[in-house]
Order: C-alpha cells, then sequence, then structure tokens
C-alpha cells in the first residue's frame, strides 16, 4: 500500500516537470534534479520503512519494496547524469 502511494507521487512528480519544463527552466532550476532528487528521498525513505516495518509487511510488500529500492536508484542516477 505504501508503495503503491509512493510510486504514485513520484509519477505526479515526474509529470508536474514534464508539463512545467520551461517556467522551471525560467526559475533556474533543472528538471531532472528536481526527479533525482524525489527519486533518491523515495529510495531511502522505503529503506527505512522497511527497516522499522519489515516484519509486519507481507512477503509480497517486502519483495516490492527490496526490488524498486535499487531501480529508483538506478533511475535517479540516470536522471542526475
Amino acid at each position: 500500500m505504501v508503495l503503491s502511494r509512493v510510486a504514485w507521487v513520484l509519477a505526479i512528480i515526474w509529470l508536474l516537470c514534464a508539463f512545467l519544463v520551461f517556467p522551471i527552466q525560467r526559475a533556474g532550476i533543472a528538471a531532472q534534479y528536481i526527479i533525482a532528487g524525489a527519486l533518491l528521498i523515495a529510495s531511502v525513505g522505503m529503506g527505512v520503512y522497511l527497516a522499522a516495518k519489515g516484519k509486519e509487511l507481507t512477503k509480497n510488500e517486502r519483495w516490492g519494496i527490496i526490488l524498486s529500492i535499487p531501480v529508483w536508484l538506478l533511475l535517479a542516477y540516470t536522471f542526475y547524469r
């Protein structure tokens, strides 16, 4: 449940950066850094959540979080570069 909420928030951030690319660039902010930061914060947050609530999660929820963290970190790296 938490994983899907975080994924939706990341999708909304990505869409906002995609649609507001010109106002963001005029403000002097690179949109890819916003997306990379959001992905990094989400992966660290999910890692902390997994460490705190790991025993209470179902097997599928644990594996979903475990597999999503490296994917988000890889995406953050590609957006940062």
